[in-house]
């Protein structure tokens, strides 16, 4: 059942009945001040071959927050995150990946639902921490199929559940440690 709830099986690896997702800003402070969510910015990124969008967290104003409350994962995902750029910048040779989306919580997510039709009004994996979105905008062909090849290998390994979207490839993160 919960295979096919969305494109992907996210679902699978990260149940609603048995996942924590952050309510409000609050929850999402909280978890950054206590190390369950990691903050990202460039100088987390960069070393791995990743850079963050600009434009992150820019629906934040509307629930009277800063964009940055919306630069976090888990720390498991910021591994995968940091896994997917280094080896697709080895394999490829090029750099960066774009990531255009990390941790939401359900007052963002509501708010993004209304603009964006791919938002969702659901369970949203984004309210976990455990997902994240990269622009499907590559350096080369060469940076395209690396990546692909990560998202097939790593899924093949139950590491992550990825689903292509029209701007960006979304990808959660299974929670275990990340493999080399």
């Amino acid at each position: 059942m919960l295979q096919s709830h969305k494109a992907s099986a996210e679902e699978v690896l990260h149940p609603a009945a048995r996942t924590t997702v952050y309510g409000d800003p609050f929850a999402v402070g909280r978890a950054r001040a206590s190390g369950e969510l990691r903050v990202i910015d460039a100088a987390v990124l960069a070393p791995y071959g990743v850079s963050m969008d600009r434009h992150m967290g820019e629906l934040a104003g509307r629930i009277h927050q800063s964009p940055r409350l919306y630069r976090a994962l888990r720390p498991q995902a910021l591994a995968m995150l940091q896994a997917i750029g280094a080896a697709t910048r080895a394999i490829s040779r090029s750099q960066p990946l774009v990531v255009t989306s990390t941790v939401r919580d359900r007052e963002y997510q509501r708010v993004l639902a209304a603009t964006d039709q791919e938002a969702t009004t659901a369970y949203s994996l984004h309210t976990t921490g455990f997902a994240f979105d990269v622009r499907r905008d590559y350096r080369s062909r060469a940076q395209a199929v690396a990546f692909q090849y990560m998202l097939d290998r790593l899924q093949s390994l139950n590491l992550i559940a990825w689903v292509r979207e029209p701007g960006a490839i979304h990808i959660t993160a299974s929670g275990e440690d990340v493999i080399q």
